[in-house]
């Protein structure tokens, strides 16, 4: 049945749909394992530069996850990790620490498309109370995906890292401090 005009949309309405809510986990669940598989790509890597610019990207997942926190339990939904994200996390990094550090920016830039396409998604069906969130959600992907593309074009780290210390400093500000922009 169509809504009126005059009923916000399930996107909209202050009870998510079960889809967001699916959607929202998974995200959740999916910060667990990006840290698990950065942590261990990090301590593979042979160059102290390289470990260093995982460890960043580790700190980025660690705080989009704690951004996630609160409308996780907002919405009553667990923020244990789950063992199979920790698990896959792990096996999954197994695939990249063969890789030149050329080829792991490449395969990354390029596989982190399919997770910005899946939380614009997710953007489209949140509640307007967890648009912040959710966007930061996206743009984190976004980050991620500047600095491997910036160290392909083989800008200097502390450029290449740029995008990702901004938006782990904005979420400092705005999320993790209750501060407003």
């Amino acid at each position: 049945m169509p809504h009126s005009p005059n009923q916000p949309t399930p996107e909209h309405s202050s009870n998510p749909s079960h889809s967001y809510l699916s959607g929202l986990f998974d995200a959740y669940q999916g910060e667990v394992y990006g840290i698990v598989m950065y942590e261990r790509i990090s301590s593979s890597r042979p160059c102290a530069e390289e470990r260093a610019k995982w460890e960043v990207l580790v700190d980025l997942e660690k705080t989009t996850k704690a951004v996630l926190t609160p409308i996780m339990k907002q919405y009553g939904l667990s923020t244990k990790s789950l063992p199979a994200s920790i698990t896959d996390g792990w096996q999954d990094a197994g695939q990249y620490l063969h890789l030149s550090w050329k080829s792991l920016m490449k395969r990354f830039s390029d596989e982190l498309n399919t997770d910005i396409i899946t939380y614009q998604n997710l953007l489209v069906q949140c509640p307007s109370g967890d648009q912040k969130a959710i966007t930061y959600l996206v743009d984190h992907e976004f980050a991620t995906k500047a600095f491997c593309d910036m160290e392909l074009a083989n800008t200097p780290s502390g450029v290449s890292l740029q995008p990702v210390y901004d938006l782990i400093a904005s979420a400092d500000q705005v999320f993790l401090t209750g501060k407003s922009e």
